[in-house]
């Protein structure tokens, strides 16, 4: 009996060390009470008020800092620790220490920090003035610059295990030295319970990795560190790290930052053998810088996955930095236990090619087997140039959190009753989608309230690593990337209102800081402009990454529109680039960030520091090719050696060889094009690549290839939504009118119109109203202006004028709204269009208020021609000739550009003032070799000027040849038509068809 009675004490022993462990044990109340107290760090935010020269401002550098004195507070001095960039909470407790680290470090290879305390930094404003006040602790040290080891160095300097400075600063505070302890032989927690986190790391879930740093932490403050323990910690930081990327805030950098500390605080206290290289390896490699990774993976003295049967995750490691997609790929189509690792590296490789088909096939992959990657839709949603892969990944995202997060959050141990209460039912919940419109919860109702039940434990939560209120933050903020995703992805294509959308979004969010962002898309109207920017006036956007470049870029120009006399750029007002795969592929212009704004050398200097980070990435072949600076053949054909399977890059080449064809007009550069768009197309069919080889069959003037290619592509098993289908339906529309074949073009244009694009309505307008189809063409352009008032309700209006037929009462009404709406305009193209409205309604006044407003902005031939003839109606032909000394000091700028050199010698015929009508004949005959896009506005002003040198049948006969370019400028087109309305009540006949194919109706 005595036996079975030791048995069971043994048992309930062992019982009792794994849920202390693992299980629901260590409740915050049952943990020990010998803390010296907890400190609160808070964050001064990038961009830095008070600056230094020469300073830089890196979202990484600075948490690397902070990281490191709160793991020596946490590890080498018993403190607990709470973040202000992991959004945790100021605890219900009286021995709370609010300190900020701040720090600067500069192109001298300076860094300098600073340590503050102070009992009322109680917001960020407070946090932002203290640079220049007296800390309680500062060093200034040396530091290595180079994107190749910056983070390495720092990282071994603050793993707490070396970094004395750190030590000191705490001393400092006036905290005592801890007591050394005596050395015990080292404990360990139970096998099952490591066995059981090792598990747990396999899953790509961000709050199953939360729960393994909670764990692990108080397994360290248990059993003291060990390797393993620190491994464990550090890749469970790591993967926090890569699985909310997408959070708009910094805390992703704050557990990369932990990540890479802890693992070099182990390998620096233990044994660096091949564990502990491995554990390096794996860190440095889903941080992000592959180079690092690979240089540790180099000391190995194995790297075959089989000699490390214990640790699976060792096979994902060389693929994921060999850059090797197709492995990783057969790795995720597998069904063992590292399958979902695999998915998702593979994906953030993938990411990088922006492949439509590669992101729809990985869309449906996730929603299937791993759901809770919600990166993936994040991506997905705001990257992806497909509409349909867009809306689908927005519109999943909260029913994956809403049916995920409750089965995910169950298992945590120590969950406070409230939120075990809320987990009970994790069953798939009923919603309807993407928010609920009748009265069911929402999809995120039930996130919020977990979301609200752990920032109430966290006032008492006595964890010393980790709180609560950090995965609270977590959930947050996954709901408003997820809302913010579906907001901007619902105003693509669409111009409905979304007042319910974003009530019900802010509903479920609560007082998020980004709140206004959100509340913004209610305002949808452009004569609600005024309204929006006055709530997003003062707005402060800080730590801003590349997930919040919209936000971000709408703000800046709020800010330009209501203090222009105090805005000023700011490079520092930018997204943070971190030195990683995810910093320049998700916040640099290498992944469309702001690419349109830099410079070639900019993009030059990325393209080289991506090589640097990672090294064995095939886009680093495509970026050579991108943005070299005018390669000849011999370069090109030498990329075309190195490249297998980038589609893009293909492309690019092909893109390269169209311009030497048009340099100097060799077809062997047609051939080469041909051939690279070909491959392109070979490995990925896209409708794009169909353009590009139609493109060249039309510089080569064969119409039929060109025709072919294109039904082609309409014929293949080429999967979309149709959008993809419609370009290539309305590239056919185009050329078949180019060429004459107006009837032919109409049963394409219909199909462009079938999708309710934008463009596809214009088109099929526009086909119907040059096969004089009235009704047919007014049907459709109305629809077009009634569909997208922002940014086309003009244009039926337009279109009436233009015509000289339709209901032009109430398509002026939708006309004047819009352009009452135009109080700011920002633009020289709106000003111009504003300007032209001005002329139609024949306010010649306002006009030329508009066109010098213009002219002022930007230097344009246009704005100077309308100027010239409004100032000779009045009389002023001095005006009028300075006007044309102006303007031609600016195309003499551009002596190699076709349409400058038309601009100079158009001029000549207006200073003249009564040139011969020969002298226009050849004029116009020069203006038809332009592209076509150009014509319209030469033509309109050549008419404007025989008209007013008393040429009125010649003028109405340019009028008529600028009015058949109304699908290319239907600005000039409107006004050439209303100059032949005025003249004859229509500006065609009805039986005027410009089909010149001879095929009958």
């Amino acid at each position: 009996m005595r036996c079975i009675y030791r048995i069971l004490v043994l048992i309930l022993a062992c019982w009792n060390v794994w849920v202390a462990t693992r299980g629901h044990a260590a409740a915050p109340q049952d943990q020990a009470s010998d803390s010296p107290g907890i400190i609160f760090l808070h964050t001064e935010r990038i961009p830095y008020k008070h600056r230094v020269p020469d300073d830089y401002q890196y979202l990484m550098m600075r948490e690397l800092a902070r990281q490191g004195f709160l793991l020596t507070a946490h590890l080498d001095f018993g403190f607990s620790i709470r973040d202000e960039t992991l959004g945790e909470n100021i605890p219900n407790n009286s021995n709370v220490m609010h300190l900020a680290l701040t720090e600067r470090a500069n192109s001298k290879r300076e860094w300098q920090m600073k340590l503050f305390r102070s009992e009322e930094m109680l917001d960020s404003e407070q946090v932002a003035e203290l640079w220049p006040r007296e800390p309680v602790w500062t060093d200034t040290f040396e530091y290595l610059t180079g994107v190749d080891e910056l983070y390495d160095f720092a990282a071994n300097v603050f793993d707490c295990a070396s970094f004395d400075e750190f030590r000191t600063a705490i001393l400092a505070l006036g905290v005592e030295e801890p007591p050394k302890s005596e050395a015990l032989e080292p404990l360990a927690p139970a096998a099952d319970a490591v066995a059981a986190w090792n598990s747990d790391l396999l899953r790509v879930d961000f709050v199953t990795q939360y729960g393994v740093v909670r764990e692990v932490h108080q397994a360290i403050e248990t059993y003291g560190e060990s390797a393993e323990l620190l491994g464990i910690l550090s890749r469970a930081y790591a993967n926090l790290s890569l699985l909310t990327d997408h959070h708009a805030n910094a805390s992703s950098r704050a557990f990369a930052a932990r990540a890479l500390i802890l693992s070099a605080r182990s390998a620096r206290t233990f044994t660096n053998d091949d564990t502990q290289r491995l554990n390096q390896v794996y860190v440095w490699a889903i941080i992000g810088h592959h180079a690092i990774a690979l240089q540790r993976q180099s000391l190995l003295v194995s790297v075959e996955p089989a000699d490390f049967s214990d640790r699976p995750w060792v096979a994902l490691l060389t693929p994921y930095l060999q850059g090797d997609l197709t492995s990783l790929r057969q790795l995720g189509n597998g069904q063992d236990e590292i399958s979902p690792w695999a998915f998702r590296l593979w994906f953030e490789l993938a990411k990088g090619y922006r492949y439509e088909t590669w992101m729809r096939e990985s869309l449906e992959h996730v929603s299937q087997h791993v759901p809770t990657a919600y990166g993936t839709y994040a991506m997905l949603a705001s990257r992806v140039r497909r509409l349909g892969i867009k809306r689908q990944a927005s519109y999943l995202a909260p029913g994956a959190l809403a049916k995920e997060l409750p089965a995910s959050v169950k298992p945590l141990s120590g969950l406070p009753e409230a939120v075990l209460l809320e987990c009970r039912d994790a069953a798939k919940p009923k919603f309807a989608w993407p928010f609920n419109w009748g009265n069911e919860p929402s999809p995120s109702a039930r996130p919020k309230r977990l979301r609200d039940g752990l920032y109430d434990a966290s006032l008492a939560d006595t964890h010393r690593g980790i709180s609560w209120s950090a995965l609270a933050f977590l959930i947050e903020e996954e709901q408003f990337a997820q809302s913010y995703n579906t907001l901007l992805v619902a105003t693509d294509a669409v111009e409905t209102s979304l007042s319910d959308l974003v009530r019900t979004a802010l509903r479920d969010l609560g007082d998020h800081r980004y709140a206004d962002w959100l509340r913004s898309y209610r305002y949808r109207a452009r004569d609600r402009d005024q309204e929006e920017m006055e709530l997003l006036h003062g707005l402060q956007v800080s730590d801003i990454r590349g997930n919040m470049w919209h936000m971000w870029m709408t703000v800046r120009h709020v800010e330009r529109q209501m203090d222009p006399s105090h805005w000023k750029p700011d490079r520092w007002f930018a997204p943070c680039i971190d030195f990683t795969l995810q910093g320049y592929i998700d916040n640099s212009a290498l992944g469309g960030i702001g690419s349109r704004n830099e410079t070639a050398e900019t993009m030059r200097h990325l393209a080289h520091t991506f090589r640097t980070i990672v090294p064995n990435s095939a886009l680093n072949v495509r970026f050579d090719i991108q943005y070299a600076e005018s390669p000849d053949v011999s370069q090109l054909l030498s990329w075309e050696k190195q490249l297998q399977e980038d589609a893009t890059a293909f492309k690019m080449l092909g893109v390269h060889h169209l311009r030497l064809h048009t340099q100097t007009g060799e077809d062997s550069y047609l051939d080469h094009a041909l051939r690279c768009f070909t491959k392109s197309q070979n490995i990925l069919l896209e409708s794009e690549t169909a353009h590009l080889i139609a493109s060249v069959h039309l510089a080569r003037e064969d119409y039929d290839q060109w025709e072919a290619t294109l039904v082609d592509f309409l014929d293949s098993d080429y999967q979309d939504s149709g959008i993809a289908r419609a370009t290539i339906s309305k590239a056919l529309a185009s050329g078949l009118a180019d060429q004459g074949k107006w009837y032919e073009a109409k049963p394409h244009a219909l199909d462009a119109a079938s999708t309710y694009s934008a463009w596809g309505l214009r088109t099929a307008s526009a086909i119907a109203e040059g096969l004089t189809e009235w009704a047919e063409s007014e049907m459709w352009i109305r629809q077009l202006s009634q569909s997208y008032p922002s940014s086309s309700a003009h244009r039926w209006y337009y279109w009436c004028v233009r015509t000289g037929r339709g209901d032009q009462a109430n398509a002026k009404q939708l006309a004047d709204k819009f352009f009452s709406a135009q109080k700011n305009v920002p633009n020289a193209n709106g000003l111009r269009s504003l300007a032209i409205y001005r002329i139609i309604e024949g306010d010649l006044e306002a006009a030329t208020q508009l066109l010098k407003q213009e002219w002022e902005l930007e230097k344009r031939l246009g704005a100077a021609l309308f100027l010239t003839h409004l100032a000779r109606a009045r009389g002023d032909d001095q005006a009028a000739v300075e006007l044309l000394n102006q303007i031609e000091n600016v195309l003499k700028l551009h002596p190699g550009d076709k349409v400058a050199q038309e601009g100079l010698e158009t001029i000549k015929l207006f200073r003249k003032g009564d040139a011969p009508r020969e002298d226009f004949a050849t004029r116009v005959n020069s203006v038809l070799e332009l592209p076509r896009a150009n014509r319209c506005s030469y033509l309109y002003h050549l008419g404007r000027q025989l008209e007013e040198q008393g040429e009125e049948a010649e003028a109405v006969r340019l009028f008529q040849m600028a009015l058949d370019y109304f699908r290319e400028d239907h600005n000039y087109s409107t006004l050439a038509g209303a100059e032949l309305c005025e003249r004859f009540g229509t500006s065609r006949k009805d039986d005027d068809t410009l089909d010149t194919s001879g095929r009958n109706r």
